[in-house]
């Protein structure tokens, strides 16, 4: 019988990787907040190109990926064992993950890029230079919500309202349990 090649689990996550190094001198440490694995950051150029169509043509503007990715950690981390090939757990200060080595020539351009994006403009994640103001800048947003924290069916505003008043609200299991009547025997 002929061996069997050996095989390597697959990696589910992508190696770590640190910001390009190419003419790139000083580095920044953005934090994230965002309940993700990781976020993965690029910069774009924009493009003119002509469309035709039924009725005739039009220019439109359209924006390419350039250069390199920069993979920026997020919060998120399984509660149970981690899959193998996971990375490790993230640095977190005041509910952000820290991420070290950015390149600032890069942060400065893709903050400019995307200073309209949502998880920017709402400070979801931003850049220091100094791990002082980092945590300075987390512990001030420390309560901020992101709407991705799960429901709390006791006053979450973004609990559905009853339309009808026969529609009861949300309710827990145990509460749900103390309102049935007894079983009868």
């Amino acid at each position: 019988m002929a061996a069997q090649p050996q095989t390597k689990p697959m990696n589910v996550m992508p190696p770590p990787q640190e910001t390009p190094s190419e003419g790139y001198d000083d580095k920044i440490i953005v934090a994230c907040k965002l309940p993700l694995a990781w976020v993965e950051l690029q910069l774009e150029r924009s493009r003119e190109i002509t469309e035709e169509g039924k009725f005739g043509s039009k220019t439109v503007t359209i924006w390419e990926k350039i250069g390199n990715v920069v993979r920026i950690r997020g919060t998120a981390y399984p509660a149970a064992q981690a899959p193998e090939g996971f990375p490790d757990r993230p640095e977190k200060i005041f509910g952000f993950a820290i991420n070290r080595n950015v390149s600032k020539a890069f942060w400065d351009k893709f903050a400019e890029q995307k200073k309209d994006w949502p998880p920017l403009k709402n400070g979801f994640i931003f850049a220091f230079r100094k791990m002082e103001d980092v945590k300075a800048r987390a512990s001030e947003a420390r309560a901020m919500l992101s709407g991705f924290e799960p429901m709390n069916p006791k006053g979450d505003p973004r609990s559905p309202k009853p339309l009808m008043g026969a529609i009861s609200q949300l309710t827990v299991e145990e509460e749900r349990g103390k309102n049935m009547p007894p079983p009868r025997d």
